[in-house]
């Protein structure tokens, strides 16, 4: 099962559900483990607006690939390289891709995931695309 993870924007920081949220592992009737988490505790600190969700994928030096990431994936062995920002469409987490041909094109994460590297997040670094 997917780590349930978030993070918020409370417009000066990056605060992680890790730091404010109490996380209980209950067992339901079909023996099936789920993460029960209180939203409240985001609402407390004023992060309601820029909630983003881990996708449950590492890029490849294994860092946590939320939403709004900033990821960048270089070509072969060339210093080309493309950026991207993780975005949650039609069900699936995907990159939307920013600085070349590919702009505007959309590819499924965890295609991806192994090849790229978080380099930032749009809150933090925007100038990064």
């Amino acid at each position: 099962m997917r780590e349930l993870k978030f993070r918020a924007w409370d417009g000066k920081q990056i605060i992680k559900s890790d730091d404010y949220f109490e996380n209980h592992i209950l067992e339901s009737n079909d023996n099936v483990l789920s993460s029960m988490f209180s939203l409240s505790d985001l609402f407390e600190y004023n992060c309601n607006d820029d909630l983003s969700q881990f996708s449950g994928l590492l890029d490849k030096n294994g860092v946590d690939i939320y939403e709004n990431d900033i990821v960048k994936y270089v070509i072969g062995d060339s210093e080309k390289y493309r950026t991207g920002t993780i975005v949650f469409i039609n069900g699936y987490y995907a990159i939307v891709w920013a600085n070349s041909l590919w702009s505007g094109l959309t590819h499924i994460l965890n295609e991806f995931n192994s090849l790229i590297e978080v380099i930032g997040n749009i809150y933090e670094n925007p100038e990064l695309l």
